[in-house]
């Protein structure tokens, strides 16, 4: 198609430069000039239709969009009466008419008849000698133009996909005139949660300019972390992937050819009737959206929408959100629908794990068509605050140069690197307290090609993994991530919660495992994993009449699903375990042995191999003020499991507050949990969490055992723009009576470099 060039068309029509001139700055610039088969118009009235003599008329067409503007004036002396324009189409809807030097936009002064066997459209119109422009929509839907479609109207309302979208159509163009710019308080935050753990939140206070020309621009003038005021200089500026930029909106006029629509019905959001229409991509293979809309009866104005981005490419996996309008008055008295509130999801493969972003955006205190919008807007450019706006190319940072001014920068901040140092507790160490320290890397376009590599040098553990986001075409992610520990830890055995030290075995485990995943729809996602440990086993300084395990190769394939949509996540997962060596091993006391589950009368050829499943539901629901409950629940079992591979209550995994390292195993049971965060003023975060296990050790008992724990987790700022993190847990409650009391902590300083 070959865009419309402004400046020619403007010398070649010079009774008419100063509608094109407009016509360019109220519309897209994307109009082909219509030649030979152009706009007429008639008398009204009268048997015999007859174009009227003195009056000029220019069409121009966008065939991208389906989208027809027609410029007309009328040289003295002018028919009172008006005229009919025709249209050589009758596939027209969305018609409105532009009085751009009188400064109004409204609807024709009559009904818009469309002739089928004509295949034309006859709209009253008003004649001035000042230009006059009609904008209409062409809707090309399959049959739409058959005689036997024309569309009846009822007093029920309009009842075809096709009439609701004219209307919004209609309702888009008179806003679209009316509206020049309005600004916004607007808080944005992510609720980010990987791999199904409790989400860390993110805030940001902006002020929210838009206009025609620039679009959306956020001025960042806070940052609360987990609902902590960040107190430095400057604010963090964080790497987020973003969703492909997606141009052809659902509801646009341009999209009729890109997208298939069906009305579902009526339905109430809020106190608003609607019309809801659903709408679905033509070309799957485009980046496009499908979902609901809800359209106001009355006035055809949107209300809701919930999209859902098609065709995305890895590391976005899904990205999936609702918009809500809401009326509101402008200075001019006319109302104003304007968007207030969104809700999103987007899912990202990252390190071969789902990085789940909630997000969520309130619009308050809305100023429309402000005189101060410019003054507000300038005054945020020469601030030290930092800058967004919403490009093609999705969200970028506005540098600002030496003069003042802002301007797009060219990139964005592809990785992070992070400081840790702290101290860590729970029972069953050999110390009483452990020092931390560490560093952690992440980048996630290494290259310039999406390869992400994640790095994590503690010292007594460290970690490195490597993604390719898009391998065997742009669905599949794969990782390969390989674990070293560099010291014994002692696995210690407790027996009915007694402590059995003679038993003890120092353990070290180097690992390399690799994913392979894929989406399945927009919400889910299927891994297919293995890992390939090397398990080295020794005596421990207590150990006494003891034969350890053989050192040997573990192989575990295995497959993982995930679900995740309106704070909801399921997980399942299942593995199974091949041991290259698995010697008799166990304490050689018979009369009688102390360790039951682990005597060497006990062991089992069988157990060699093993297989293990896990379940879990989780759901988080966020309320005002940067408060959020949390509830859990997870169910673990496995078949031929020993000592060395039965699950066991952790501080980095399978938690019960109070009972890390407490030496509790189990080879089926449950834990659930719930938490409950709240904060102080904006100075300091604290979560409440209770912890309830219900598990069984099927090598020392039938029976199921319970433990309650409780903890209180947080975060406040510390010195040198660090973040002071703190967990406390505490053993409230267990069938084990010396298991009651225990205590656990860990505290650090986070530093975002």
């Amino acid at each position: 198609m070959v865009s419309f060039d402004l400046e020619a068309d403007v010398n070649g029509l010079p009774e008419f430069p100063g509608v094109l001139l407009d016509l360019h700055r109220l519309f897209l610039p994307t109009y082909t000039r219509v030649t030979g088969s152009g706009a007429v118009i008639e008398a009204p009235g009268g048997a015999e239709p007859r174009a009227l003599q003195g009056v000029t008329a220019y069409s121009f067409f966008d065939a991208e969009s389906f989208q027809g503007l027609i410029g007309f004036f009328a040289r003295p002396p002018v028919e009172e009466g008006g005229g009919r324009l025709v249209i050589p189409t009758a596939a027209v809807r969305g018609v409105a008419i532009y009085d751009i030097a009188g400064g109004s936009a409204g609807p024709p002064g009559g009904r818009a008849e469309q002739d089928f066997k004509s295949n034309t459209t006859r709209v009253p119109v008003p004649l001035y000698t000042r230009p006059l422009v009609l904008q209409y929509s062409r809707v090309p839907i399959k049959g739409f133009e058959a005689e036997k479609e024309q569309v009846q109207i009822k007093e029920t309302g309009l009842v075809t996909a096709e009439e609701v979208i004219a209307g919004h159509q209609a309702f888009v163009a008179d806003q679209r005139y009316r509206l020049k710019n309005y600004l916004a308080d607007a808080l944005l935050t992510y609720h980010v949660k990987i791999a199904g753990s409790n989400s860390v939140d993110i805030s940001f206070d902006n002020a929210f300019f838009w206009d025609a020309a620039t679009g959306a621009e956020w001025e960042q003038r806070g940052l609360y972390y987990n609902g902590v005021l960040w107190r430095g200089k400057k604010l963090p500026e964080l790497p987020i992937p973003q969703p492909e930029k997606v141009f052809t909106l659902p509801l646009d006029i341009n999209l009729n050819k890109d997208y298939t629509y069906e009305y579902v019905g009526r339905d109430k959001v809020g106190e608003f009737d609607c019309h809801v229409l659903d709408f679905k991509p033509i070309d799957r293979t485009k980046t496009l959206y499908e979902g609901r809309a809800w359209i106001e009866a009355r006035t055809f104005a949107p209300v809701k929408t919930s999209t859902v981005q098609t065709n995305l490419v890895t590391p976005v996996v899904s990205n999936h959100e609702q918009d809500f309008f809401t009326p509101l008055a402008g200075p001019d008295g006319s109302t104003y629908w304007i968007l207030t509130r969104v809700e999103g999801q987007q899912i990202l493969a990252v390190a071969g794990e789902n990085l789940v972003l909630l997000r969520e955006i309130d619009f308050k205190n809305v100023r429309i068509n402000d005189p101060g919008f410019e003054g507000s807007r300038e005054e945020a450019y020469r601030s030290d605050r930092q800058m967004l706006r919403d490009t093609d190319k999705g969200l970028r940072y506005l540098e600002r140069t030496e003069s003042g001014e802002r301007v797009v920068k060219s990139g964005t901040r592809k990785s992070a690197l992070l400081g840790l140092v702290g101290l860590y507790r729970q029972p069953g160490l050999d110390y009483p307290v452990l020092p931390l320290a560490g560093a952690g890397y992440f980048n996630f376009d290494v290259g310039g090609r999406n390869t992400q590599v994640t790095a994590l040098i503690g010292g007594v553990i460290n970690l490195f993994s490597l993604t390719d986001p898009h391998v065997f075409g742009k669905k599949l992610d794969a990782t390969v991530r390989v674990v070293s520990v560099a010291v014994n830890i002692t696995d210690q055995l407790f027996v009915q919660g007694q402590k059995i030290p003679e038993s003890n075995v120092d353990t070290r485990f180097q690992s390399v495992a690799g994913a392979l995943g894929a989406p399945l729809g927009n919400f889910m996602r299927l891994k297919a994993t293995y890992g390939l440990d090397y398990a080295n086993y020794s005596l421990d300084k207590d150990t006494k009449s003891f034969i350890v395990p053989s050192d040997t190769f573990i192989q575990s394939p295995g497959l993982a699903w995930e679900f995740n949509r309106a704070a909801w996540t399921l997980t399942a997962a299942a593995q199974k375990s091949y041991r290259s060596q698995w010697e008799p091993w166990g304490d050689t006391t018979t009369t009688p042995c102390p360790s039951p589950g682990s005597c060497l009368s006990d062991f089992d050829p069988r157990q060699k191999d093993y297989e293990t499943y896990e379940f879990s539901v989780a759901k988080q629901v966020f309320l005002r003020r940067f408060q959020k409950l949390r509830f859990e629940a997870i169910w673990q079992t496995g078949s031929r499991l020993d000592r060395f591979s039965e699950y066991q209550f952790s501080f980095f995994g399978n938690r019960v507050r109070g009972f890390s390292g407490s030496g509790v195993r189990y080879d089926q049971g449950g834990i659930a949990r719930a938490q409950y965060a709240f904060n102080l003023a904006d100075v300091v975060r604290f979560e409440a969490s209770l912890d309830h296990g219900y598990v069984r050790d099927g090598l020392t008992s039938d029976d199921f055992h319970k433990f309650t724990g409780f903890g209180i987790s947080g975060n406040t700022m510390g010195p040198w723009d660090t973040l002071l993190q703190f967990d406390i847990g505490v053993a409230l409650q267990s069938d084990f009576e010396r298991l009651r009391g225990g205590t656990e902590f860990q505290i650090g300083l986070l530093k975002y470099f």
